[in-house]
């Protein structure tokens, strides 16, 4: 028999109440754990070490992890500690690999999510990796496209280990802005779905590294209200701004994007009709 799970409430009129977000903070964690743990056991012995070292390879410009490009290339997770097995999975690729203290230096990246099917009931082992890598919003165009160029050379690693992988660089106020990176290519539909793909992110996202999303901590109900509660959380410092990453709120979704999102789905449904079904 399941127990009763209780709603935590957070009443922004009455008075926020830090240990409140605490336990709402913890709880969206704990599920993420949950889903780290499925998408993780669905994949094959030599997959789980792509998934296991992704956060590593970005937080560290080492030579010896993959994707390794140039010495000048932005890394850096915020508030990111690799976990023992994380490790593991780096001296199984490289012998000589250690972990180097970096001091206070600033981190280049806010933040790193697994979106889409390994958060949701159609993951399987064949299962592409979608990746969001949210970067810094004042990092020179030279570093975002030396990131861009990272991400590329990482997959074409992954695929050597049967994983396809798509790894989208950009930074969250550009997403807020509209002006996110995300070009309708390939595996992704970007900006021409929107709240579509916002939605789909806070539903299936799977938080690798780095910032929270600030939008764990705003009620559903007051979705319409988000920048204020989001203001009023950080203004008044009952959070650290540092460490959640904010990509605003979806009180409403266009007519337009669930138009958009069906042809796309009818055009994806040529190579995966099941998926397309359950999508649809």
């Amino acid at each position: 028999m399941t127990a009763h799970v209780a709603p935590i409430s957070l009443d922004f009129e009455e008075g926020i109440d830090r240990k409140t977000l605490r336990r709402l903070r913890d709880r969206f964690l704990l599920v993420n754990q949950q889903r780290w743990s499925r998408a993780h056991s669905a994949l094959s012995y030599r997959q789980q070490m792509v998934l296991e070292i992704l956060p590593l390879v970005f937080h560290l410009n080492h030579p010896a992890l993959p994707g390794y490009l140039d010495s000048d290339c932005p890394y850096g997770l915020s508030n990111y500690q690799p976990s023992p097995a994380t490790i593991n999975a780096a001296r199984r690729l490289a012998r000589t690999f250690s972990l180097k203290d970096e001091g206070k230096r600033k981190p280049d990246l806010d933040a790193m999510f697994l979106m889409g099917s390994p958060g949701t009931l159609g993951h399987s082992v064949a299962s592409d990796l979608d990746v969001w890598l949210c970067h810094r919003s004042d990092l020179p165009e030279r570093g975002i496209r030396c990131l861009e160029r990272k991400a590329a050379k990482l997959a074409r690693w992954a695929e050597s280990f049967g994983v396809e992988l798509h790894v989208f660089v950009f930074c969250a106020s550009d997403w807020r802005a509209g002006r996110q990176r995300v070009e309708v290519t390939g595996e992704n539909c970007g900006s021409a779905q929107h709240f579509l793909l916002l939605d789909e992110f806070y539903r299936t996202s799977i938080h690798l590294a780095g910032a929270w999303p600030m939008w764990w901590l705003i009620p559903a109900e007051r979705e319409e209200t988000y920048d204020d509660c989001m203001r009023k959380l950080v203004d008044y410092r009952f959070v650290r701004a540092e460490d959640y990453i904010d990509f605003g709120p979806v009180p409403a979704i266009p007519e337009e994007e669930f138009l958009g999102a069906g042809v796309w789905q009818l055009y994806k449904g040529i190579d995966a009709p099941w998926k397309s079904i359950l999508k649809l």
